[in-house]
């Protein structure tokens, strides 16, 4: 079974390029814009890539961290800055 990656980031490039992932080593490539979009629990995840905004990104780091509270999975936080 593939290892299941959720990528949240804001810009539609970003998701995009993260989504090559399932074609180079055959992750599983959730993307979204935001947590709250997500079709499965975020618990099911192997590990979560989070995009960070230009602004306040300790609220989008806290939000998240608390959608996934009681899982296991890491969560990478990137910004373009």
């Amino acid at each position: 079974m593939p290892k299941r990656v959720l990528v949240i980031a804001a810009f539609a490039s970003h998701r995009f390029r993260f989504a090559a992932l399932r074609e180079t080593a055959r992750y599983s490539v959730q993307t979204v814009a935001a947590a709250t979009e997500c079709t499965g629990s975020l618990r099911d995840n192997d590990l979560v890539v989070l995009g960070l905004p230009d602004e306040n990104p300790g609220r989008a780091i806290s939000s998240v961290a608390t959608h996934l509270k009681g899982a296991s999975a890491p969560i990478l936080c990137l910004d373009a800055n």
